[in-house]
């Protein structure tokens, strides 16, 4: 017994060991000054090819804005549409004309009936919805790129509130890369694979083209805007779209009932909506006219609609001057004169036809 305790005592005794001194505060000053000097350059790097500060991105920012009108329903201010509404509001004219800023909750490539039947259906939003009509899109009954918004803002986790909280408040300090620059969108996009026959790698693709802020504002990237070979990728990509075929008439008409129902809906609770077109040119006006969409699509829902309606190439303060760099989307100056331009046809033709919603404006 006394040798099984002695060599039990063997093992379990502790033993020190003595550690050497070391320069351990001029380590620390090292490394320190390694990180921040790594940290830097990688910060030059980002905002010289174009990343800015404050520049937000995720689901989760949707979510945000959308809880703005669980608060503020009764006399908010939404905008709904696709990329071009993002593109062509600028929040702040908004607010300079009317005395109220919008609650901007346009999706890119996505169509946003789905988020005017959330509205319509929401009891407590009584205010006014502006709908960016981009023709195909709107059509598209399926929820669409950015469909998976409103279920985010429905069933969102703690941690992921909490994530996108964070992001934001690091995001006004660094210049964060974005997911068109993460490693596999890059291999994906830049590396030729083949595939198989039929394969439409399109879906698979997306374009930087802006830089999204505070509230959502989002604003055209200037390699983009000044042209070369960044704009030329987005031309590349909008072509491939040309080819889709011409939408079915029952197609047209399904979106237009569903969107009549949703204006009753708006108009017994007290709410207002106004649809627009928003401009475009290029490769884009030329599919327009040679599909004779404006005819096919956007005349019935002028003739069906309980609603204001308004077209750009109606209101010359809405199309000339405007600058579509990539065809499809306002330049940042001709964001802010689209907004001001719409901003006060607004107000005046919602005054005229005596709406509900002009108790919103407070100027």
């Amino acid at each position: 017994m006394p040798s099984s305790i002695s060599s039990s005592d063997k093992y379990n005794r502790a033993e020190t060991r003595p550690i050497p001194d070391q320069p351990w505060g001029q380590a620390l000053l090292i490394c320190l000054v390694v990180t921040i000097a790594a940290m830097s350059w990688w910060e030059w790097r980002a905002l010289d090819y174009g990343l800015i500060r404050g520049s937000y991105e995720g689901t989760g920012l949707w979510a945000v804005e959308r809880r703005k009108l669980d608060r503020e329903g009764a006399d908010a201010i939404a905008i709904l549409g696709s990329s071009r509404m993002l593109f062509d509001t600028n929040l702040d004219v908004w607010e300079e004309v009317t005395g109220v800023r919008p609650i901007q909750l346009a999706n890119e490539g996505t169509s946003p009936r789905r988020f005017l039947a959330d509205l319509a259906d929401d009891p407590d939003f009584t205010g006014l919805i502006i709908v960016g009509v981009s023709s195909g899109l709107y059509l598209d009954p399926s929820p669409g790129y950015r469909g998976e918004r409103l279920d985010r803002y429905r069933e969102e986790s703690p941690s992921h509130w909490l994530g996108q909280k964070i992001h934001n408040q690091l995001s006004d300090v660094f210049a964060f890369l974005d997911s068109f620059n993460a490693l596999f969108y890059q291999i994906d996009f830049y590396v030729e694979f083949w595939d198989r026959d039929g394969v439409d790698r399109r879906v698979n693709r997306e374009m930087r083209l802006g830089n999204q802020g505070p509230d959502r504002q989002l604003t055209m990237w200037k390699p983009v805007e000044d042209g070369g070979f960044f704009r030329e990728q987005v031309l590349e990509f909008w072509q491939e779209g040309f080819s889709m075929p011409t939408v079915p008439d029952e197609v047209i008409e399904g979106a237009i009932s569903f969107t009549i129902e949703q204006i009753a809906k708006l108009h017994t609770k007290g709410a207002d909506v106004v649809f627009v077109y928003p401009p475009f040119g290029g490769g884009y006006m030329e599919q327009e006219i040679a599909k004779n969409r404006r005819e096919r699509i956007w005349q019935p829902m002028v003739e069906r609609f309980d609603a204001l309606t308004i077209h750009f190439q109606d209101y010359p303060e809405l199309s000339e001057g405007m600058v579509t760099p990539e065809w499809s989307h306002l330049s940042p100056q001709s964001a802010k004169d689209f907004s001001r331009a719409l901003a006060g046809i607004v107000m005046e033709e919602l005054e005229r036809r005596d709406s509900p919603a002009t108790r919103l404006f407070k100027n």
